[in-house]
């Protein structure tokens, strides 16, 4: 099973991708109907990049005429003046970006997962406060069911502005990159700890949720 979560404009949108072997990502047009993961964005082209599978493995290649580039796990996809463009192959947990830093309230962040989300998203208000997140009672943010540390992550408000640490280094990543430091986050951002995905939005976290056993 192989499926894109896609964040934009605040909503969490989800596509199996094991129907065919390539789609077409791009801006969504009304009187072209081509795209086949239709994004709203306007940083978004048109024909912005591919989704191709090849004997199981899954990669990305962009477009080197879209205007605003696409991030892959937080590094700028590089674009070859001559030749053949180089495809990016897509691991569990990878993330794409599109659009740089300047982008962020505008751009679209997406997950790429071959092992099935579980739970619901749901969303959680950061409320400027600094949070710990973890499966402890103490945690401001707890979070059963995937197993994770009593404390496994922290967020911290500085001066209104939000920083990931990674308490159990070996179960947080941060767009598809581990956590070593105190790291500064940004709309979009994707946060997994283990199992548990999250985009950040600023002033809240979307994240999936497991029901409550009866």
């Amino acid at each position: 099973m192989a499926a894109l979560i896609i964040l934009e404009n605040k909503q969490v949108f989800s596509y199996l991708l094991d129907a065919r072997s390539a789609w077409l990502l791009g801006r969504k047009e009304s009187e072209r109907g081509r795209e086949e993961i239709s994004l709203l964005s306007g940083i978004v082209s048109r024909e912005h990049g591919e989704l191709r599978n090849v004997e199981g493995q899954w990669f990305y290649v962009d477009n080197p005429r879209n205007k605003n580039g696409t991030y892959h796990n937080g590094v700028k996809i590089s674009r070859p003046l001559t030749g053949i463009r180089q495809p990016v192959f897509l691991e569990d947990g990878d993330v794409l970006q599109i659009g740089g830093p300047a982008h962020r309230d505008f751009g679209v962040t997406i997950l790429f997962v071959t092992t099935p989300i579980q739970g619901e998203w749901t969303r959680f208000a950061l409320n400027n406060r600094n949070i710990t997140i973890g499966s402890g009672k103490n945690c401001e943010f707890i979070i059963r069911g995937f197993s994770l540390e009593k404390k496994s992550a922290g967020l911290s408000n500085v001066n209104g502005k939000y920083f990931l640490s990674a308490y159990d280094e070996t179960a947080v990543s941060l767009n598809g990159n581990p956590v070593a430091a105190p790291t500064l986050l940004q709309t979009g951002d994707a946060i997994r700890l283990k199992n548990c995905h999250m985009f950040f939005l600023e002033t809240e976290l979307i994240y999936t949720r497991l029901p409550k056993k009866l």
